[in-house]
């Protein structure tokens, strides 16, 4: 059924070509403000992928993250029991802590900088289909042999694609310092050990690269994660073991959901609903948050 559709969309002339062809809502400098629901102010870059992107000298890393007072990118633990250390926890607390913090302007565009020149003057953007994001998907589609897309070539055009579209927007929004990415820094990277396309497994390199594009779209990343595996503790983007009291944690897969009391007017209809659910041994119970929606079916 995949790979009737599949093909089915791909027969129509009409595909996206170029980033100009990406579905992306583009707003003023004030749709998101600082101290709103988008201020990035606060949460750091996390160390599995800084440490990702000073290996392979990822252009986007000046894009998705600031430098700390040394001009570095240092990523904080994602192990909360790493994090609980004391170590850790004096670096958070310390006024001139060395780990990265988010691009604040990539998320609040008139986020001031304390630079001396106020507040930014730059433009946001909220992305929901990329071009580079339709390239991953076809370079995955030709890696599990749903379409006879060759994978390297989408993914090497899906890499390009997500570094052109944020370096053009990492400008727009007027990132402090910041210029575009320059032709032949895409070229090196692609050339990068972890980047450079291997036919084995290829669908680890193409889900983490879409992780990546997936930066202003953690839902996506996630449903990603689900559909593939990746990233993992063994991907070219290896996350670390999470921990909490020695306890492994394992990830949500979907949120868990309550249930209504037999009091409520619409108990019946829920009831009946999650019965329904429940025939699919996947699904597990309604509080299982390891259980799987319906789509969720390949890993």
């Amino acid at each position: 059924m995949v790979k009737t559709i599949a093909q089915s969309v791909l027969a129509d002339a009409n595909q996206m070509d170029t980033t100009l062809d990406s579905w992306v809502l583009y707003v003023g400098n004030a749709f998101a403000v600082q101290g709103g629901n988008f201020d990035a102010t606060g949460f750091l870059a996390p160390a599995p992928i800084i440490n990702f992107m000073n290996t392979t000298r990822d252009p986007r890393e000046g894009i998705f993250y600031r430098p700390n007072g040394a001009g570095l990118y240092v990523g904080s633990p994602t192990d909360p029991d790493t994090c609980a250390d004391a170590y850790w926890q004096a670096q958070y607390k310390a006024l001139d802590t060395p780990i990265s913090a988010l691009q604040h302007r990539l998320f609040t565009p008139n986020y001031n900088e304390n630079d001396g020149f106020g507040a930014g003057s730059g433009t946001g953007f909220y992305p929901a289909l990329t071009y580079a994001e339709y390239c991953f998907i076809r370079a995955y589609m030709g890696a599990q042999a749903i379409t006879s897309d060759d994978p390297g070539i989408w993914y090497t055009k899906g890499v390009t694609a997500s570094i052109e579209f944020y370096s053009k927007q990492a400008v727009a929004a007027g990132i402090t310092g910041f210029t575009a990415v320059p032709a032949d820094s895409i070229t090196a990277y692609l050339g990068e050990p972890g980047v450079s396309f291997t036919t084995e497994p290829s669908a680890n390199q193409i889900a983490c690269q879409a992780y990546l594009e997936f930066y202003k779209q953690p839902s996506e990343g996630w449903a990603w994660w689900k559909m593939t595996g990746y990233p993992n503790t063994t991907s070219v983007i290896a996350w670390e073991p999470l921990t909490s009291s020695s306890a492994v944690n394992v990830l949500n897969r979907r949120a868990a959901l309550s249930v209504f009391t037999t009091s409520d007017a619409n108990y019946a209809n829920q009831a009946a609903a999650y019965t329904l659910m429940e025939t699919n041994p996947l699904f597990g119970t309604p509080a299982d948050a390891q259980g799987r929606v319906w789509w969720d079916v390949l890993q």
